[in-house]
């Protein structure tokens, strides 16, 4: 191509067809985004101030919750915005440095603070920020000044702390699924027992168990195993969870869901135990009654109308009630540790993740189950009547087999019932993910 001449422009220089050719290349290039005919006024558009905050997210969509950057913020305006935050179910934690009085108000209103010792600007390169004349014993204004604005803060590190955020929300995060499973685990074991109770006064049978061996369950057994739950270690799965929204979480159908995993994990063992009771006291009604035909399966010597002794057990045959009592009580304490056993690795079956884990557990369920069989023993001796002509071995071998093959049974029904709880979970899970919560208006994103 040859050089233009000295002093000719080069649009004078380009040819019709060379013009016609750019713009034709040109036009070929536009999509739906370049079109003449979009708008730059249909482009999603940010509420200016604090108080057009609320208006905008009433109104037009959510954008203002989703972005992750404010700039020219007061402490006042970042309090505000934190509240509007949760109203609309969001934990918001909050970061900030413990030097400025403002934060304490921003630390206030955040579900989760945690404050960081800044540093300090170096004035003199030969001598430390603010040590002389304040001697080591006593506190400095600074050191003060940060002593006061922590109180709002639920974590505080120094300016040479080396700490790690991802950690601490995974600690977090398996320390509220620990808490989560405790609480769940003793409510069920206090239903449980309440249950045994209701059921056992529905059939007329004696006090199935007595307000000691009710003491025992509610301030020895059911801590133990429950806080047993807090000995898990950190699951990195914790950290893939989709977190949700601090918003009602006891719905009616979270409340469903429990009752009929509750039903089919705990209605069988309740039976069974009531099962055991009265085989129990029917064999020892055998043993004392003179006529054998008299003794019902559940009422006992039919023939016994002594007033206020349930049929002779709380008078003359004390001594077979304690012993049902206290084998009812063995039966509940091992099936609540088989129950716990499932409790342990909530979100694993026991075939891709053991109890072994878990040393606190490893710890207290043996000794637990220790500690009821020496219960057993001196709760027996010390209440049995010395003249009874029952003993322990007058408890039939029907009722021992069945106490003993009902965990092997157990164990298994929990595991499949736990398989389709973990189904659930990654049902919800999924649709957690996909579920973003955004609310679309004219002027979201496109």
């Amino acid at each position: 191509m040859s050089q233009l001449p000295e002093g000719v422009d080069t649009a004078q220089a380009l040819s019709q067809q060379e013009i016609d050719l750019i713009i034709s290349h040109s036009e070929s290039h536009k999509t739906s985004n370049t079109d003449d005919s979009m708008s730059l006024s249909n482009r999603a558009k940010l509420p200016k101030g604090i108080e057009n905050i609320r208006p905008h997210l009433e109104q037009v969509d959510n954008v203002p919750l989703l972005v992750s950057l404010f700039t020219d913020c007061t402490p006042e305006a970042t309090r505000e915005m934190i509240e509007i935050m949760q109203e609309y179910g969001e934990v918001v934690c909050c970061i900030g440095s413990v030097a400025s009085i403002h934060n304490t108000p921003v630390f206030m209103q955040a579900d989760i603070s945690i404050g960081i010792e800044p540093l300090y600007p170096q004035l003199c390169m030969r001598q430390p920020v603010m040590t002389d004349p304040w001697e080591e014993c006593n506190l400095s204004p600074v050191e003060l000044n940060v002593m006061l604005n922590n109180l709002g803060c639920s974590l505080s590190f120094g300016r040479d702390h080396n700490i790690s955020m991802v950690h601490l929300i995974a600690e977090a995060r398996s320390h509220c699924m620990a808490m989560r499973n405790c609480f769940l685990l003793m409510l069920s074991y206090h239903l449980t027992i309440c249950l045994v109770q209701f059921v056992g006064s529905i059939f007329l049978l004696p006090p199935v168990l007595s307000g000691y061996h009710l003491l025992w369950l509610i301030f020895i057994v059911v801590p133990i195993l429950s806080l047993a739950q807090m000995g898990n270690p950190v699951d990195p799965y914790t950290m893939t969870l989709a977190s949700g929204k601090n918003s009602d979480h006891v719905t009616k159908q979270v409340v469903l869901q429990y009752i009929a995993y509750y039903s089919l994990r705990f209605f069988p063992t309740i039976a069974v135990c009531l099962l055991c009771f009265c085989l129990t006291l029917k064999a020892m009604c055998d043993q004392v009654a003179p006529n054998p035909d008299s003794c019902h399966r559940l009422l006992g010597n039919i023939n016994d109308t002594t007033h206020h002794s349930w049929r002779g057990w709380s008078s003359r045959h004390s001594t077979g009630h304690i012993i049902a009592q206290n084998q009812m009580l063995f039966q509940l304490v091992l099936y609540f540790v088989c129950t716990s056993l499932s409790f342990v690795n909530r979100y694993y079956n026991l075939w891709r993740r053991g109890p072994l884990s878990n040393k606190l557990w490893c710890f207290g369920a043996p000794v637990l189950i220790i500690l009821q069989v020496i219960y057993f023993i001196c709760d027996v001796a010390i209440q049995s009547t010395p003249d009874s002509a029952i003993s322990v071995a007058d408890i039939p071998v029907s009722t021992w087999v069945l106490a003993l093959v009902w965990p092997v049974i157990l164990i298994p029904v929990l595991e499949l019932i736990k398989m389709q709880e973990i189904k659930l979970s990654v049902r919800y899970q999924k649709r957690a993910v996909l579920n973003f919560g955004t609310k679309l208006g004219m002027n979201s994103p496109f």
